[in-house]
């Protein structure tokens, strides 16, 4: 959908995520580990810019690490901006990989890990969306979410709570990025 990420978000708790994983016929589980950056200063927050790697964890030792930007549109819509890398961590990117981001967004020389986390990750491929069901291990706690990512134009709310409604949820608005739940994880204990 042209760099567009357009995407419904419920969390859910135990018993409805083990719902959903009875009644969908998802995919086996992929764990990735999400790293993301940001400046000390907050610099890609205030903007509401996220930069993320991404190491999906393969089945042989053949894991996968993909550079991340998401740019806010609207409150459903992101710009996502995707790009297989070779490095690990962002002291390791090549001069390529810093150019991209720089095509994108500006990159301050004083990033530093913001957070990083784990996720077990269920798929199901619906026609009009990509279903997954996300078991996030934050560094105090963890949760369970359920996105809707839209494929195409027919994807809609009514769609995705046509599905929710087994379990008794409705589709409202967003619930907050893993990123703002890792972050309120890492403050909820610091204090």
């Amino acid at each position: 959908m042209n760099n567009q990420e357009r995407e419904l978000k419920i969390l859910l708790n135990e018993q409805q995520a083990k719902q959903l994983l009875n009644q969908i016929d998802f995919q086996k589980p992929r764990i990735q580990i999400n790293t993301y950056y940001d400046n000390p200063r907050n610099f890609y927050k205030s903007k509401g810019i996220a930069l993320r790697i991404r190491q999906i964890v393969g089945d042989q030792g053949n894991d996968q690490w993909i550079l991340t930007i998401k740019k806010p549109l609207d409150a459903i819509t992101k710009y996502e901006y995707e790009k297989s890398i070779s490095a690990h961590t962002l002291e390791e990117l090549s001069k390529e990989d810093i150019e991209w981001i720089e095509s994108h967004i500006p990159f301050p020389n004083d990033l530093q890990v913001l957070a990083s986390f784990k996720t077990e990750r269920w798929i199901c491929d619906l026609e009009e969306a990509e279903l997954s069901l996300d078991h996030t291990y934050f560094k105090n706690s963890d949760d369970f979410e359920i996105e809707y990512e839209y494929k195409s134009s027919s994807a809609s709310i009514q769609s995705f709570n046509s599905l929710m409604h087994s379990i008794d949820l409705k589709f409202t608005k967003n619930c907050p990025s893993k990123l703002a739940r890792a972050m309120q994880d890492q403050n909820h204990i610091d204090k």
